[in-house]
């Protein structure tokens, strides 16, 4: 099967659900305008006829044995006409008499099977991709007509929302991308939302916070130093920043820019926080052996993340480096203070990673299990992934959110994910992080947070990752 079909493997329920919204809204407006009323009886017509295309596929699926298949598209179906009545019929629902009014009442008997049936051929499932991406197509290509006749109405949001949908089915049609506000540089797409996040990434780091001298450092921070080098410290809102070196400012900067950045992405308030920035190996084992006794292991590591604290080791000879540790570090304490210490750690360091490449333009640090096969930068990342989605050989989400030893597949995985959590499905990091903290397991917390399947979650990322991300 081609790239794109790959692409094709999802419909997403947030946009088709908003530009259902937007339709609703419209009737509901008490005096619509003569281009809403159009565009409202533009788009009815619109969804009936995508919804009438999912159900008939749907129906035929589970003719075939592809009941997980069917499922999907009827509930697809759904989204775009609710009670669409072959695919409610097809879902196991009977119109009956409740309280004197007819309503859909479903009949678990009737209901499709919760897998596929056994003996399904490869060919029968090859003929359905064909038949699934040609209606995917075609629904991708109504949407952005009802996007541009629209647009000609002068409603450029309700247009943006049709373009936004038929890149659900299609996420490499160019006039949806166009129409969804995407910029093209050469061959590859940007989204509207990277191009604001790239903006406040620069504008957190042009504008750091006032930061003051402090008269006296902790005690334990002195016995660090010494009479030629001693540790000195400077305080910004809740940040405190200790070095006996002379990056104060750039490190408040940097320190100040990942909580920033964090609490817009994730929610609440930048913790407390105290940054303590070695000049050199020595000086990071002993603040390792001194502030955490508990664990000798911290002291062999460049950064460390503990209880409240972040120490970094500076880079003698690249300060690029020693500004990407401490974002990794702080981003990583960042993502903990609100999710809590968990087993799993994909989403840390997805999210780090992400962090590092907004301020520093690297991943070049991100841990991870095994050999590399290459160099750490995101080109090359998203070229393996691009290629292990066209080979069908693309690492796992279940897996992912469940394994305590990313490998570099995983990690790969993890950050262009995480990069969609963050852009795409904003709204759902809070609560994610706060199911967390509260002993969710990490694939309940997405299901919850989300809303959805692990698996619509991972079909939206490829798609989104397809047409550019």
């Amino acid at each position: 099967m081609s790239t794109t079909g790959n692409g094709l493997r999802f419909a997403s329920r947030q946009v088709a659900v908003g530009l259902v919204l937007v339709c609703a809204a419209l009737a509901a407006s008490a005096q619509p305008t003569e281009a809403e009323t159009k565009f409202q009886e533009r788009a009815t017509k619109t969804h009936r006829a995508i919804a009438d295309a999912l159900a008939r596929l749907g129906a035929d699926c589970l003719k075939q044995g592809l009941n997980l298949a069917a499922v999907e598209h009827l509930q697809q179906a759904l989204e775009h006409e609710p009670g669409n009545e072959k695919a409610m019929k097809s879902l196991g629902h009977e119109k009956k008499k409740v309280d004197g009014e007819n309503r859909w009442v479903l009949d678990p008997k009737k209901a499709p099977p919760a897998e596929d049936a056994k003996g399904v051929t490869p060919a029968v499932r090859t003929e359905y991709r064909k038949a699934r991406d040609k209606i995917y197509a075609d629904a991708a290509k109504e949407l952005v007509a009802l996007g541009q006749f629209a647009a000609r109405q002068g409603l450029e949001a309700h247009a943006r929302v049709a373009c936004e949908s038929a890149l659900a089915y299609n996420p490499l049609n160019e006039d949806a991308l166009k129409g969804a506000g995407w910029v093209k540089d050469g061959i590859s797409w940007t989204s509207p939302r990277e191009i604001l996040h790239s903006e406040a990434a620069r504008k957190a780091l042009a504008n750091p916070p006032e930061s003051q001298e402090l008269d006296k450092v902790p005690e334990w921070a002195t016995g660090l130093g010494d009479a030629a080098n001693p540790v000195t410290g400077h305080r910004a809102g809740k940040l405190t920043v200790l070095t006996a070196g002379v990056l104060h400012s750039d490190l408040v900067k940097y320190a100040a820019a990942v909580q920033s950045l964090a609490a817009s992405a994730l929610g609440g308030e930048a913790p407390e926080l105290l940054v303590f920035c070695s000049v050199n190996r020595k000086q990071q084992q002993a603040y390792a052996t001194m502030r955490h006794p508990g664990n000798p292991g911290l002291a062999a590591e460049l950064w460390c993340v503990a209880g409240g604290e972040v120490a970094v080791e500076a880079d003698e000879k690249d300060f690029k480096v020693t500004m990407e540790r401490l974002v990794l570090a702080v981003a990583m304490h960042e993502v903990r203070s609100r999710c809590g210490e968990v087993s799993q750690p994909w989403f840390e360091l997805g999210f780090a990673s992400n962090m590092t490449r907004r301020l520093c333009g690297s991943v070049a640090l991100i841990p991870f299990a095994g050999k590399a096969e290459g160099p750490s930068e995101p080109g090359r990342w998203k070229r393996t992934l691009l290629q292990k989605l066209a080979d069908e050989t693309q690492p796992r989400l279940d897996k992912l959110v469940v394994t305590r030893d990313p490998d570099e597949h995983q990690v790969i995985l993890a950050h262009f994910f995480t990069r969609y959590l963050v852009q795409e499905r904003s709204a759902c990091l809070e609560p994610f992080c706060a199911a967390l903290k509260a002993g969710e397991t990490m694939e309940d917390a997405l299901k919850s947070a989300s809303q959805t399947t692990l698996a619509r979650l991972e079909q939206g990322c490829h798609g989104w990752l397809q047409r550019g991300g």
